[in-house]
Protein backbone atom coordinates (compact mmCIF):
# COMPACT_ATOMS: atom_id res chain seq x y z
CA UNK A 1 0.00 0.00 0.00
CA UNK A 2 2.79 2.46 0.32
CA UNK A 3 6.66 2.12 0.94
CA UNK A 4 6.72 1.62 4.90
CA UNK A 5 3.19 0.08 5.50
CA UNK A 6 1.66 -3.64 4.38
CA UNK A 7 -1.68 -4.29 4.68
CA UNK A 8 -2.97 -8.10 4.60
CA UNK A 9 -6.74 -8.86 5.04
CA UNK A 10 -8.14 -12.10 5.60
CA UNK A 11 -11.91 -13.54 6.36
CA UNK A 12 -12.65 -14.96 9.74
CA UNK A 13 -16.15 -16.37 9.58
CA UNK A 14 -18.61 -15.24 7.45
CA UNK A 15 -19.08 -12.00 8.45
CA UNK A 16 -15.61 -10.91 9.17
CA UNK A 17 -12.57 -9.15 7.87
CA UNK A 18 -9.48 -9.31 9.88
CA UNK A 19 -6.54 -6.86 8.65
CA UNK A 20 -2.93 -7.16 9.79
CA UNK A 21 -0.98 -4.13 9.42
CA UNK A 22 3.13 -4.26 9.12
CA UNK A 23 5.37 -1.40 9.02
CA UNK A 24 8.63 -1.88 7.00
CA UNK A 25 10.38 -3.68 10.05
CA UNK A 26 7.60 -6.35 10.42
CA UNK A 27 6.53 -4.53 13.51
CA UNK A 28 2.96 -3.05 14.42
CA UNK A 29 2.06 -0.08 13.19
CA UNK A 30 1.23 2.58 16.81
CA UNK A 31 -1.78 4.45 16.65
CA UNK A 32 -2.98 3.53 13.40
CA UNK A 33 -6.60 3.99 12.81
CA UNK A 34 -7.80 1.36 9.90
CA UNK A 35 -11.20 1.96 8.42
CA UNK A 36 -12.74 -1.11 6.07
CA UNK A 37 -15.38 0.56 3.66
CA UNK A 38 -15.83 3.67 5.96
CA UNK A 39 -16.03 1.82 9.13
CA UNK A 40 -13.47 1.90 11.96
CA UNK A 41 -12.16 -1.41 12.47
CA UNK A 42 -11.83 -2.67 16.18
CA UNK A 43 -8.37 -3.54 16.73
CA UNK A 44 -8.05 -7.90 17.67
CA UNK A 45 -7.34 -8.79 21.12
CA UNK A 46 -4.22 -9.54 22.39
CA UNK A 47 -2.64 -8.08 18.99
CA UNK A 48 -1.79 -4.44 19.86
CA UNK A 49 -1.04 -2.44 16.67
CA UNK A 50 -0.98 -5.17 14.10
CA UNK A 51 -4.46 -6.92 13.91
CA UNK A 52 -8.01 -5.03 13.09
CA UNK A 53 -11.02 -6.50 12.68
CA UNK A 54 -14.61 -5.06 10.55
CA UNK A 55 -17.58 -6.53 10.13
CA UNK A 56 -18.28 -7.72 6.10
CA UNK A 57 -20.87 -9.46 3.88
CA UNK A 58 -20.06 -13.34 2.86
CA UNK A 59 -20.87 -12.62 -0.63
CA UNK A 60 -17.08 -11.82 -2.62
CA UNK A 61 -16.56 -8.22 -2.91
CA UNK A 62 -14.09 -5.44 -3.54
CA UNK A 63 -13.40 -3.90 0.04
CA UNK A 64 -11.82 -0.38 0.81
CA UNK A 65 -9.54 -0.08 3.33
CA UNK A 66 -7.33 3.25 4.36
CA UNK A 67 -4.99 3.20 7.26
CA UNK A 68 -4.80 6.74 9.04
CA UNK A 69 -1.84 7.65 10.98
CA UNK A 70 -0.69 11.05 12.71
CA UNK A 71 1.21 13.34 10.76
CA UNK A 72 0.92 11.34 7.32
CA UNK A 73 -0.87 11.29 4.64
CA UNK A 74 -3.72 8.26 4.31
CA UNK A 75 -3.11 5.30 2.38
CA UNK A 76 -5.80 3.42 0.37
CA UNK A 77 -6.47 0.49 -1.13
CA UNK A 78 -8.89 -1.84 -2.84
CA UNK A 79 -8.89 -5.17 -1.66
CA UNK A 80 -10.38 -8.49 -3.63
CA UNK A 81 -12.15 -10.49 -1.15
CA UNK A 82 -12.93 -13.55 -2.04
CA UNK A 83 -16.85 -15.29 -0.74
CA UNK A 84 -17.07 -16.55 2.82
CA UNK A 85 -17.49 -19.76 1.46
CA UNK A 86 -14.50 -19.88 -0.74
CA UNK A 87 -12.87 -23.84 -0.98
CA UNK A 88 -10.04 -24.87 0.88
CA UNK A 89 -7.00 -25.61 -1.40
CA UNK A 90 -4.75 -27.24 0.70
CA UNK A 91 -4.93 -30.23 -1.78
CA UNK A 92 -4.79 -28.09 -4.91
CA UNK A 93 -1.39 -26.39 -3.25
CA UNK A 94 0.23 -29.86 -2.73
CA UNK A 95 -0.38 -30.65 -5.96
CA UNK A 96 1.05 -27.40 -7.46
CA UNK A 97 3.98 -27.89 -5.15
CA UNK A 98 4.83 -31.22 -6.42
CA UNK A 99 4.15 -30.02 -10.38
CA UNK A 100 6.81 -27.08 -10.02
CA UNK A 101 8.90 -29.43 -8.35
CA UNK A 102 8.79 -31.63 -11.41
CA UNK A 103 9.65 -29.19 -14.17
CA UNK A 104 12.94 -29.83 -15.58
CA UNK A 105 13.57 -26.08 -15.98
CA UNK A 106 11.87 -22.80 -15.91
CA UNK A 107 12.72 -18.83 -16.49
CA UNK A 108 11.06 -16.56 -14.18
CA UNK A 109 10.92 -12.39 -13.95
CA UNK A 110 10.90 -11.01 -10.58
CA UNK A 111 10.15 -7.66 -9.20
CA UNK A 112 10.29 -6.45 -5.61
CA UNK A 113 9.43 -3.48 -4.96
CA UNK A 114 9.73 -1.77 -1.31
CA UNK A 115 7.80 1.36 -2.37
CA UNK A 116 6.70 3.44 -4.82
CA UNK A 117 9.94 4.18 -7.48
CA UNK A 118 11.85 1.52 -5.86
CA UNK A 119 12.04 -1.93 -7.33
CA UNK A 120 14.66 -4.25 -7.84
CA UNK A 121 14.02 -6.88 -11.10
CA UNK A 122 15.56 -10.01 -11.85
CA UNK A 123 15.58 -12.46 -14.51
CA UNK A 124 16.37 -16.34 -12.84
CA UNK A 125 16.99 -19.42 -14.74
CA UNK A 126 16.44 -22.97 -12.99
CA UNK A 127 17.37 -26.04 -14.10
CA UNK A 128 16.50 -29.05 -11.94
CA UNK A 129 18.25 -30.70 -9.73
CA UNK A 130 20.88 -28.01 -8.62
CA UNK A 131 21.39 -24.88 -10.88
CA UNK A 132 20.53 -21.68 -10.94
CA UNK A 133 21.33 -18.51 -12.88
CA UNK A 134 20.57 -15.05 -11.13
CA UNK A 135 20.87 -11.91 -13.33
CA UNK A 136 19.84 -8.50 -11.08
CA UNK A 137 19.12 -5.89 -14.08
CA UNK A 138 21.76 -3.24 -13.23
CA UNK A 139 23.11 -5.33 -10.53
CA UNK A 140 24.85 -8.63 -9.08
CA UNK A 141 25.08 -11.66 -11.93
CA UNK A 142 25.24 -14.82 -10.10
CA UNK A 143 25.46 -18.71 -11.55
CA UNK A 144 24.89 -21.86 -8.70
CA UNK A 145 25.63 -25.29 -9.76
CA UNK A 146 25.67 -28.03 -7.31
CA UNK A 147 28.07 -26.48 -4.29
CA UNK A 148 29.71 -24.26 -6.66
CA UNK A 149 28.60 -20.07 -7.09
CA UNK A 150 30.37 -18.12 -9.59
CA UNK A 151 29.55 -13.98 -8.92
CA UNK A 152 30.91 -11.59 -11.66
CA UNK A 153 32.82 -8.88 -10.75
CA UNK A 154 33.25 -5.30 -12.19
CA UNK A 155 35.67 -6.17 -14.61
CA UNK A 156 33.78 -8.63 -16.42
CA UNK A 157 35.82 -11.80 -14.76
CA UNK A 158 34.19 -14.49 -12.20
CA UNK A 159 34.96 -15.09 -8.57
CA UNK A 160 34.30 -18.60 -8.18
CA UNK A 161 33.67 -20.23 -4.16
CA UNK A 162 31.61 -22.47 -2.05
CA UNK A 163 27.95 -22.58 -1.63
CA UNK A 164 25.70 -24.61 0.49
CA UNK A 165 23.84 -27.17 -1.55
CA UNK A 166 20.40 -26.07 -3.24
CA UNK A 167 17.33 -28.13 -4.53
CA UNK A 168 15.50 -26.74 -7.82
CA UNK A 169 12.88 -25.88 -8.94
CA UNK A 170 11.65 -24.54 -4.99
CA UNK A 171 8.10 -24.37 -4.35
CA UNK A 172 8.95 -21.54 -1.41
CA UNK A 173 5.41 -20.78 -1.07
CA UNK A 174 4.05 -23.98 -0.24
CA UNK A 175 5.85 -25.84 3.05
CA UNK A 176 4.47 -23.95 5.66
CA UNK A 177 1.20 -22.31 4.35
CA UNK A 178 -1.75 -21.91 6.56
CA UNK A 179 -5.34 -20.74 5.08
CA UNK A 180 -5.14 -21.62 1.67
CA UNK A 181 -8.40 -21.01 0.07
CA UNK A 182 -9.66 -20.82 -3.83
CA UNK A 183 -9.79 -16.97 -4.43
CA UNK A 184 -11.10 -17.01 -7.72
CA UNK A 185 -11.44 -19.59 -10.51
CA UNK A 186 -11.52 -19.35 -14.44
CA UNK A 187 -11.55 -22.10 -17.17
CA UNK A 188 -8.08 -22.35 -17.52
CA UNK A 189 -6.95 -20.43 -14.26
CA UNK A 190 -7.67 -20.55 -10.27
CA UNK A 191 -5.89 -17.89 -7.89
CA UNK A 192 -5.18 -19.38 -4.41
CA UNK A 193 -4.56 -17.14 -1.88
CA UNK A 194 -2.19 -17.96 1.45
CA UNK A 195 -0.40 -16.91 4.37
CA UNK A 196 2.48 -17.92 5.86
CA UNK A 197 3.58 -17.84 9.71
CA UNK A 198 6.01 -15.33 10.97
CA UNK A 199 6.22 -12.65 9.03
CA UNK A 200 3.11 -12.77 8.10
CA UNK A 201 3.46 -13.24 4.58
CA UNK A 202 0.56 -13.17 2.35
CA UNK A 203 0.52 -14.78 -1.57
CA UNK A 204 -1.98 -14.83 -4.47
CA UNK A 205 -0.92 -17.37 -6.43
CA UNK A 206 -2.57 -18.02 -10.23
CA UNK A 207 -2.63 -22.27 -11.21
CA UNK A 208 -2.81 -23.91 -15.00
CA UNK A 209 -6.08 -25.58 -13.95
CA UNK A 210 -4.83 -28.47 -16.97
CA UNK A 211 -1.14 -28.79 -15.55
CA UNK A 212 -1.64 -27.56 -11.90
CA UNK A 213 1.88 -25.72 -12.74
CA UNK A 214 2.32 -22.30 -10.88
CA UNK A 215 2.32 -19.45 -13.79
CA UNK A 216 2.35 -16.03 -11.40
CA UNK A 217 2.50 -15.04 -7.96
CA UNK A 218 2.30 -11.95 -5.94
CA UNK A 219 3.70 -11.83 -2.50
CA UNK A 220 3.50 -8.96 0.34
CA UNK A 221 4.93 -8.48 3.53
CA UNK A 222 6.87 -5.87 5.63
CA UNK A 223 8.79 -3.57 3.37
CA UNK A 224 8.60 -6.36 0.30
CA UNK A 225 5.67 -6.64 -2.47
CA UNK A 226 6.95 -9.03 -5.10
CA UNK A 227 5.36 -10.31 -8.16
CA UNK A 228 6.66 -13.09 -10.14
CA UNK A 229 5.79 -14.75 -13.78
CA UNK A 230 6.60 -18.24 -14.23
CA UNK A 231 8.49 -18.60 -18.33
CA UNK A 232 9.43 -21.53 -20.76
CA UNK A 233 8.57 -24.17 -18.54
CA UNK A 234 10.54 -27.45 -19.40
CA UNK A 235 12.45 -24.89 -21.92
CA UNK A 236 14.68 -22.58 -20.61
CA UNK A 237 18.23 -22.30 -21.55
CA UNK A 238 21.02 -24.52 -20.03
CA UNK A 239 22.45 -23.47 -16.89
CA UNK A 240 25.93 -23.70 -17.43
CA UNK A 241 29.57 -22.78 -15.99
CA UNK A 242 30.83 -19.23 -16.96
CA UNK A 243 33.74 -19.11 -19.86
Amino acid sequence: MAGDLAVGAQRVGRRSVRLTLLSQTGAGVADALALVNGHVATPCRGARDVCYQAQLGARAAVVNVSVRRPGRAQVTARLRMPAAGARPAAGLLRSAARAFRALRSLHAENVLRSGPGRSVSTTYIVQAPDRLTIDVHGGEHARIIGTTRWDRRANGTWRRSSTPAIRQPDPFWAPTARAVYVAASGPRIVQLTLVQPGGPTFFRLWIDRRTDILLRLRMVTAAHFMSERELDLNHAPPVVPPT
